[in-house]
């Protein structure tokens, strides 16, 4: 016969694994589809401005959260340069918010991919991950015009597939929709 003691030990056991597990899954985002997206003012990487996430509503954003000296943020950056290329015309807004402790380091690898979209530096991705929950770099929203969460990229994603291209299509405003 199982023990009262050992039956409380294994429910313990159980409810601590799936903390740890959802935890560090990349899917553990305190953000999610169709929540709101929450503000972020963050000083921009080429000048002294500052940006507002709250202030770039109207039109459809895409959050990127990244840290250049991952192995992955060359090819994402270049994918998501390709992406503000063909979407921003038609009112696609970009912004990355690199984690680096060092702003020089990001600036390097924005001009070796030809980054042309407005980049924010939170080194350590400590106001980021006060308001976003970010664990797992690299991270990206899709916010909408309304300013709710449309999708939620956690990891390196696809920037070109037809799934990813047919959600920002989505997020544009009705007029404007093609497909690239």
């Amino acid at each position: 016969m199982v023990r009262k003691e050992t039956l409380v030990a294994g429910a313990g056991l159980a409810v601590l694994l799936g903390g740890a597990l959802y935890f560090f899954s990349p899917y553990a985002t305190r953000i999610k589809e169709g929540g709101g997206a929450p503000d972020l003012d963050l000083p921009l990487l080429s000048d002294s401005k500052r940006v507002r996430v709250a202030h770039m509503r109207g039109m459809p954003l895409l959050l990127f959260f990244f840290r250049s000296d991952e192995r992955w943020s060359e090819g994402q950056l270049s994918q998501l340069q390709a992406t503000y290329q063909d979407y921003g015309p038609m009112g696609l807004r970009i912004l990355g918010v690199a984690f680096d402790e060092d702003p020089s380091v990001t600036e390097k690898l924005v001009k070796k991919r030809k980054v042309t979209f407005p980049v924010a530096t939170d080194p350590g991705g400590v106001v980021t991950r006060a308001s976003y929950g970010t664990r797992h770099l690299p991270e990206a929203y899709l916010v909408g015009q309304s300013g709710r969460v449309a999708a939620v990229f956690s990891g390196p994603a696809a920037w070109r597939s037809s799934e990813v291209q047919e959600a920002l299509v989505r997020a544009l405003p009705a007029g404007v929709r093609r497909v690239k």
